[in-house]
């Protein structure tokens, strides 16, 4: 069987990873519950726009950084070959599940949707579990001791590590 080339997975990635729960499901809560949702722009819609930009960038760069550094992409199918430790991966362990849930409290401020803030914060305890459960120790299964003292050094969300 053939591998699907990098940069055909890279853009699948791109779009299957984060388009489909960061975009689409939430365009769909806010179509279905607010009848003009882009009515006025505040102070509101002004921070939640900052929040959606910066969680733009870091699901961005996570896929730049799994395509040049990793060898991979964010999507299953193709995961990083090479364990990325560098650049925002110095400051937090998932940065792009960080973006994720900035664009979730980004478009939840924004609209002013209650809706949105509740998908958010189910997918943030969603991603939490996944990674609790699933990825951290596969990675260490794939990575070893190095992805354990990454693990030590590294906080899991917050660039910031609480002892």
């Amino acid at each position: 069987m053939n591998k699907i080339p990098l940069w055909i997975a890279t853009i699948a990635g791109m779009i299957l990873v984060p388009v489909i729960p960061e975009i689409i499901i939430p365009w769909l809560i806010i179509a279905a519950t607010i009848p003009h949702p882009f009515e006025h722009f505040g102070v509101s819609q002004g921070i939640g726009l900052l929040l959606v930009l910066v969680g733009i960038y870091l699901i961005v760069w996570v896929v730049y950084a799994f395509f040049k550094w990793g060898k991979g992409t964010p999507a299953p199918f193709n995961p990083p070959q090479q364990f990325v430790r560098r650049g925002l991966y110095r400051y937090s362990r998932n940065p792009m599940y960080l973006g994720a849930v900035l664009i979730w409290m980004g478009e939840a401020l924004y609209f002013l949707s209650l809706w949105v803030l509740v998908f958010g914060a189910f997918m943030t305890l969603v991603l939490h579990l996944f990674l609790t459960l699933y990825e951290e120790p596969d990675l260490a299964k794939r990575f070893g001791p190095s992805y354990l003292e990454y693990c030590e050094q590294t906080s899991r969300w917050l660039p910031i590590k609480f002892h």
